[in-house]
């Protein structure tokens, strides 16, 4: 990674210092994202890093997502649900059930 400060960030140098943190959040968390190799400070690496990995609590949680991919799979494109949608909806029914 480059050694580049938030403001000659090629995505967030543009934006209100105030604002960065909530509008990384929102441009990161969009569904389909893009990120530049150059240039990017590491704030807006860690975030585009979050947003594209999910990570599961458990062996158990870990196993219910494999196989809810799986059955989101055999849905059409337009209906599928990302990875972080379906762990949070894993994790609020096993609220539930408890």
């Amino acid at each position: 990674m480059d050694d580049v400060s938030e403001d000659n960030c090629v995505v967030c140098s543009a934006w209100p210092a105030a604002d960065r943190a909530e509008r990384r959040r929102d441009a990161f968390d969009s569904g389909y994202v893009r990120m530049a190799l150059k240039g990017v400070c590491d704030f807006c690496q860690m975030e585009f890093w979050r947003c594209i990995a999910v990570v599961c609590d458990s062996q158990e949680e870990y196993e219910a997502f494999r196989e809810a991919c799986r059955q989101g799979r055999r849905k059409p494109p337009a209906s599928r649900r990302t990875g972080h949608e379906l762990l949070a909806e894993l994790r609020s029914k096993a609220a539930a059930e408890h």
